[in-house]
């Protein structure tokens, strides 16, 4: 299960796929999130365990300060210009606002030696976090209205990620 905190409908898909080249491989984790709730879903990568309490790990994250802003700031103030996007955004900024009926895919990949066995994904997946838009709301208030949301989330249906451990 990706997440622990969520009662709320989504499905997900788990493919792994192994590509050999020369001396080395490249194990990579297919998760695909199909959002089956009438309500949009917010997603992140993040390692860190915030064992039950979501509340912590949203504002950890939407909070947290990278440079002069965190992702709070630029969802909520009005003087921003555009969307945040960009090819060089940094991983730890990213998010996902995933609409009703639609689907988004993460690939999460590792460049390792042929020898050593990769097949454990579970700590791998569960860096991917899903939180529903009413656990956002009570947890930041204002960040979830329409204009935020398109300056923050990630605009594209897939997106890929080196494992980090």
């Amino acid at each position: 299960m990706i997440t622990s905190q969520s009662l709320f409908a989504f499905d997900t898909k788990i493919d792994t796929i192994v590509v050999n080249y020369d001396t080395c491989q490249v194990h990579q984790i297919v998760v695909t999130i199909y959002n089956n709730n009438s309500e949009t879903l917010w997603i992140w990568y993040d390692h860190k365990d915030y064992g039950k309490d979501y509340r912590k790990a949203i504002k950890y994250y939407l909070m947290k300060r990278k440079g002069d802003f965190s992702i709070f700031d630029i969802g909520t103030d009005p003087n921003m210009k555009g969307e945040w996007w960009r090819p060089s955004a940094p991983n730890d900024c990213f998010v996902k606002c995933l609409e009703p009926c639609n689907s988004f895919s993460m690939i999460l990949y590792k460049e390792t030696t042929p020898s050593l066995d990769y097949s454990d994904c579970n700590c791998v997946i569960s860096g991917i976090k899903i939180f529903s838009n009413q656990q956002i709301k009570e947890t930041c208030p204002g960040i979830e209205e329409p204009y935020s949301v398109k300056r923050i989330s990630y605009p594209y249906n897939i997106i890929a990620f080196p494992i980090i451990q």
